[in-house]
């Protein structure tokens, strides 16, 4: 399942989880608090916990209630053979920026690239009645805009997360997320991007997703601390 060479590839590679890790991330996601999003009045059907929002106004409560998320994935990472190349070439890893999403029906996530956050790799664990909706990997041929041959993606007026309206699509990878199963993303290449289809059943489906990568990374970002820029 697992293989490097997808992840260069691909811009993605399957990890097989433990039952029980798994059965304890769902349980933790179906004690939280779901609210919705103010900011985002398009998406009416996502709801995050309480605590969860944007990286630059995170507070204490962010980093009190993330951490038992963030226990669980450090040391999966530590743990886990298949991360043998980050921790060899790399060191462990030692920011993990935690986000959660409960969508309902007809909701669905656009294609985007979260590069900007400072993190190497992106893990996306998928729960509620699977499958349910069509997780996509797409490699473009660009990354660049007519506006800014700079930056990837850039876009400062709308969001950091949306992908080069000049870009064409080489090929799309699909996936159909499963219980037991994280999906590994390649965060460094801005030419690989990925979306979700819209959810097919009466049922949330809940996503925690994880960037991994290091602190002197995050801290020295630009981007993340000027409120302004990254939320517009």
């Amino acid at each position: 399942m697992f293989s490097i060479d997808d992840y260069f590839n691909k811009g993605f590679t399957l990890l097989e989880l433990n039952p029980d890790i798994y059965n304890n991330f769902y349980s933790l996601l179906q004690s939280e608090n779901y609210v919705h999003d103010e900011t985002r009045e398009e998406k009416r059907n996502i709801f995050s916990p309480d605590w969860d929002c944007e990286i630059p106004f995170r507070n204490i409560s962010y980093y009190e209630n993330s951490i038992k998320y963030i226990e669980i994935i450090s040391q999966l990472f530590r743990n886990r053979d298949e991360f043998n190349f980050w921790k060899s070439v790399y060191g462990n890893f030692d920011n993990y920026s935690i986000m959660i999403n409960k969508l309902l029906h007809n909701e669905s996530m656009p294609w985007h690239w979260d590069g900007f956050d400072s993190t190497f790799l992106q893990i996306l664990i998928y729960f509620g009645d699977l499958p349910n909706g069509i997780f996509k990997v797409g490699k473009l041929d660009r990354c660049t805009t007519t506006f800014n041959n700079e930056m990837p993606h850039y876009y400062p007026e709308k969001h950091f997360d949306a992908i080069s309206e000049d870009a064409k699509f080489e090929i799309i990878f699909e996936i159909e997320p499963q219980p037991n199963q994280a999906i590994i993303l390649n965060n460094l290449n801005p030419l690989f991007v990925h979306h979700i289809t819209e959810i097919q059943k009466n049922t949330p489906r809940y996503t925690i997703m994880c960037g991994c990568g290091f602190e002197n990374n995050f801290s020295h970002n630009a981007f993340t601390y000027n409120t302004e820029l990254f939320i517009h």
